[in-house]
């Protein structure tokens, strides 16, 4: 919410049940165990990177120039490791 600025808020349903909750959990584990993969970016800058998408969906902006912009920026992060 802090990311995206003024306007955001964030509603958090206490009353919601969620059969599938403990599926739904995001976990690298077994891609850096079996893969030997890691993540390229922090969090925050993925964060960052996600809410820019999201603006620019609201703003109506071209999401395929968007996306292949933050593709291109991608590869460079990893060319320059």
């Amino acid at each position: 919410v802090d990311m995206w600025g003024e306007g955001a808020s964030w509603i958090c349903d206490s009353d919601a049940i969620l059969h599938e909750d403990h599926v739904l959990r995001l976990d690298a584990s077994k891609a850096r165990v079996e893969l030997g993969w890691k993540p390229r970016l922090r969090i925050e800058a993925a964060l960052e990177w996600t809410v820019g998408w999201y603006r620019a969906w609201k703003r109506r902006d071209n999401l395929a120039e968007f996306t292949q912009k933050q593709i291109v920026d991608y590869e460079q992060l990893l060319a320059a490791e």
